[in-house]
């Protein structure tokens, strides 16, 4: 948090992201399952500005082990270069 507050660190994820991250927490720790979907909700409220949308069709031009991931960060440099 303190990185993101002195504007060191900007917060993104995609949908495809934080599903999987409550996913692989509730299958580790189902009795969890409140809390760790409380604190997905938490993240979304907190971080408005973080949801990522738009990169879904390079998903499939990428070979890599976390295509999604990629993709996300492709539309980020994109908008990143268009915006400057």
């Amino acid at each position: 948090m303190f990185f993101f507050q002195e504007g060191l660190f900007r917060v993104r994820w995609t949908d495809i992201i934080l599903d999987e991250w409550t996913r692989n927490l509730v299958k580790n720790r189902p009795e969890k399952r409140d809390s760790i979907q409380n604190q997905e909700a938490k993240m979304r409220e907190t971080f408005p500005g973080a949801l990522v949308t738009g990169f879904e069709q390079h998903i499939a031009d990428l070979e890599l082990p976390d295509p999604g991931m990629i993709a996300m960060y492709w539309q980020q440099l994109s908008n990143v270069v268009l915006n400057t």
